[in-house]
Order: structure tokens, then sequence, then C-alpha cells
């Protein structure tokens, strides 16, 4: 069965219905400026709404591990998803009772790793897993973005304990990731609704794509 984790979450109601609908973590980006940043004070209160069946984690682009260890404590996290810091700096992280989750950026037009086999190996071993997403235009992240993954990532997932797939996936093609057999899918405009709340049929159906 691969985990389900739905990002981009902004509201104890959006959040309620992921955990109903049976996801297994629930992403909140602390992000100034990105369209689904969520204040700190509003994450610490939806994540005391959740109860243990689900993981909360916070998603960001720390400058320090310092930093970041301080946000996570601050809204009672499970998990750091983060987008920047070297391997060294995530052993930090998870020295700090954190599960830690490193994205590696694709490039949506060359489809080539932003790290080399060597980085990766080190982030591999450093992190709990690493999260495969496309980059376009110098953004990664909650765009809607998707690659040919299966082709992309073939020669790079066997370097990898476990690894998490994220960027454009629907209820209708993450059968093609789930191919490669992820550890997770990450979703976040693939079960939105066109105000930006998410869309309770569509992350039904996606964790029941998954969770078979």
């Amino acid at each position: 069965m691969t985990k389900v984790q739905v990002c981009g979450v902004q509201s104890v109601e959006d959040a309620l219905m992921c955990e109903a609908a049976g996801v297994d973590a629930i992403g909140f980006v602390s992000v100034e400026g990105r369209k689904r940043n969520v204040p700190l004070e509003r994450i610490k209160n939806i994540i005391g709404r959740l109860g243990p069946s689900v993981d909360s984690t916070l998603i960001g682009f720390p400058r320090t591990p310092q930093e970041f260890i301080e946000k996570g404590r601050s809204v009672g996290a499970d998990v750091l998803q983060v987008y920047t810091l070297t391997a060294a700096e995530i052993g930090m992280l998870k020295e700090s009772g954190f599960t830690v989750v490193r994205a590696v950026g694709i490039d949506s037009t060359t489809g080539r790793l932003e790290l080399t086999v060597d980085q990766l190996k080190e982030m591999v071993a450093a992190c709990d897993f690493v999260l495969f997403e496309p980059r376009t235009g110098g953004n990664i992240g909650g765009m809607g973005v998707k690659v040919d993954y299966v082709s992309i990532l073939t020669p790079y997932i066997i370097h990898c304990r476990r690894f998490s797939i994220a960027g454009g996936l629907t209820p209708d093609n993450v059968q093609e990731a789930l191919k490669l057999g992820p550890y997770a899918v990450d979703v976040s405009s693939g079960v939105e609704s066109d105000n930006g709340r998410k869309d309770p049929d569509k992350v039904r159906r996606f964790v029941k794509r998954c969770h078979v």
C-alpha cells in the first residue's frame, strides 16, 4: 500500500476531511509569499484537531536547521519536509526527533535531477526518504507540473530505500507514478476544486487508487 500525503491544506475543515478520507499525512506550507502558505499559529491549531492516525508535515525552505526545528516544535509537527539544507544539516533535523523528507528537484524541461547520483546517495542516507518533484522556472512545489516519472526516475530509485513522488498527480493519473513502487505519493492541486479548497471526492478517489 502506497502512503498518501495531501499538501497545501489551509483549514481545519479540509484537514479533517482528509483525515476522514484515510490519508496518511497532511502537509502544511510555511513559506512566505506562496499561495498555500499558512501562518504557524493556524497550523498549530489545525494539527491540534487531528487524531493520531495521520502525520502532520511542515513544509518549507529553511535557511538553517535550527530555524525549522523550532518551527516544527512550535506547531507540533511529526514530519519536516524541506527543499533546502545539506545532508549534514538534514541529520540535525533527524537528531531532533522528526521524520525528515528531503525534496529533490527534477528539471521539467531537461528531466535532469538537481543532484548528482553521489549527492542523491548522501541525501538518501541522511533523511527518512526523498521526494522527487518537478521544478520549473526556478520554482518547485504546488504547481501541478508533471513529468515522465517512469523514464526519468528509473535510474535513480535503485539508490533509494524509500522515495516519494509529487507533481501533477491526480486521481486519474497517479497509477503511472505507482508503477515505480513509491513509498508515498504527494498531491496538492490535483485534489483541489476551482476555489482552491480540497475536493472530498477527488481526495477519496486518490486515496482509493493508492491504498490497494
